[in-house]
Parts: C-alpha cells; structure tokens; sequence
C-alpha cells in the first residue's frame, strides 16, 4: 500500500484516496488546435480566423479539473439549461408559448475572454460555501483550481500556456 503524504487537506483515508486519484501520473501536453470561423467575413486569398481550442485529455491537471468540475457542478443552475440539441428539441412540445416568444441570440465569443482570476474567485466561493465538510481551505482550493486552469501547457511552443488570463476552451472546467 502506498504511503500517505502530508498534504493540507488530504488528512484522512477518504481524503488520500481523493488525492490519490488527482495526483498527476503518465502525463502528457494538452493539444491545441483550432477550429474555423467560416461564418465570419474574410477576403478572397486569406484564411478564416480560428477559434483556438485545448484539448486537455491526459495532461498532468487533467484529472484534478474532472475533480474540481465534480465539487462545482452541483453549484450551477440547470434550470433554464439545455444539455444538448435533443434535449432542447424534446423539451420544445411541452412548453406553454401562449403570450410568449422565443428568440436565438448569435454568441459572440463562446466564452474566450472569460477573466480567470474572477471565475477562479467564485467557483472557490460556491464551493466552500456549499460544502462546509470539505478539508480544503479557499487558499489551498484556490492554488488546486490554478493548477487546473492557468498552468496548463501545449504541443504548440509558440502558444504554450504557462500564465493565462482568460478561461481555456476545451478545459474540463469550461463555464456553461
């Protein structure tokens, strides 16, 4: 059996078992790729401009993003959400549009300049507040979700994200 190691917040055997799942193991850099904005104008001999994404499957910070999504996800309203198109078309019949109508806004920038520092801030406040067993202080829940976001790096030297100031695309930590 492996031996515990001192880590605030990760005292008890529940806890290491959690850490234990985080740590980071057989890791390799997120790949970033991009995909096409074809619905934006362009001129005849260029190229479109590229929304950039992150794919962070088997990066180091991967597991404790799914770790950390897990502890925030109970904290953001679904209410008003759909999950997907299906869900979105199933659920169309059974609303009441008397009096009502319905309107489809263009998303400007699906969520690329979204300020770090500030989500970080909040998921930290969601999650201590609603959960107040959790042996995590803001401080050392704060640092985890740093990691998890901010210090992710790339494939792609020239992008390679060691300082972000904005929420990374394709983290498992994306806002809904």
């Amino acid at each position: 059996m492996a031996t515990a190691i001192a880590l605030p917040g990760f005292n008890d055997l529940r806890c290491f078992e959690v850490y234990e799942n985080i740590y980071p193991k057989g890791s390799q850099p997120a790949r970033i790729y991009g995909l096409p904005k074809m619905h934006n104008d362009f001129g005849p001999n260029s190229t479109p401009p590229f929304r950039p994404i992150v794919s962070s499957i088997g990066t180091y910070n991967y597991k404790l993003a799914k770790y950390l999504c897990n502890l925030l996800a109970p904290h953001i309203p679904t209410e008003h959400c759909a999950t997907d198109t299906f869900t979105f078309v199933q659920d169309i019949p059974s609303l009441s549009m008397f009096g009502k109508f319905m309107v489809s806004f263009d998303v400007e920038s699906l969520f690329t300049d979204i300020p770090l520092e500030e989500c970080i801030d909040l998921a930290v406040n969601y999650i201590s507040e609603g959960n107040p067993d959790l042996k995590l202080s803001k401080p050392e829940l704060r640092s985890l979700f740093t990691v998890a976001t901010a210090q992710t790096h790339s494939y792609l030297t020239v992008l390679s994200m060691t300082k972000l100031t904005v929420w990374p695309s394709g983290l498992p930590l994306l806002p809904y």
